[in-house]
């Protein structure tokens, strides 16, 4: 129900009858997991998409399921990782997902222990110094804010090394790239 905040019972599905409506309630410990979506970093931070394909969610034109209610507590309990062409990374998270599958609300953050990642058109592997997503449950998911500090070892035709930072920075759907290093480069 709108403007109602709800008491979130221990693990069970339960329907409320005044309500008419189902909610999902407990806690879950991630244990293993793979992230499946491909993610573009020029793209993301570069060249903003006007177009992308999505497939249809399960429950859509299912109103029972689409205002199923969610109350849900989301943990790590072993690392999770990021393998692809452009990242290798240990993550932990803590969170909560409220709201219901049409309209999740989610609010927590999801960090980066450890690794490393590319980006195609700088050069060398960026090793994390810190990161995290972190999500705010008044804003949809793909606006969470994404913050990464990382750094690589330079050396150019000259034998000079420079270490070059990187911050990524921003919502998801509009990240912004910052570099510094030290000496200088232009």
């Amino acid at each position: 129900p709108k403007g109602r905040r709800l008491r979130c019972p221990l693990s069970k599905l339960q329907g409320e009858s005044q309500f008419r409506a189902l909610m999902v309630t407990g806690r879950v410990d991630v244990v293993d997991a793979r992230y499946m979506r491909e993610f573009d970093i020029v793209k993301n931070a570069v060249i903003k998409p006007r177009v992308y394909e999505e497939s249809k969610p399960f429950w859509q034109g299912n109103k029972l399921l689409s205002e199923l209610g969610l109350c849900l507590t989301v943990r790590s309990t072993g690392q999770l990782k990021v393998k692809n062409r452009y990242a290798d990374l240990g993550l932990e998270t803590s969170m909560s997902v409220t709201g219901t599958l049409e309209n999740p609300r989610v609010d927590g953050t999801v960090r980066v222990e450890e690794g490393k990642f590319s980006i195609p058109f700088l050069r060398g592997d960026y090793k994390v110094d810190r990161g995290e997503i972190a999500f705010a449950e008044t804003k949809e998911p793909t606006k969470a804010e994404l913050n990464i500090d990382a750094e690589t070892e330079h050396i150019d035709r000259n034998g000079t090394a420079y270490q070059i930072r990187l911050n990524l920075k921003g919502p998801l759907d509009g990240i912004v790239i910052k570099l510094s290093s030290t000496p200088t480069l232009e």
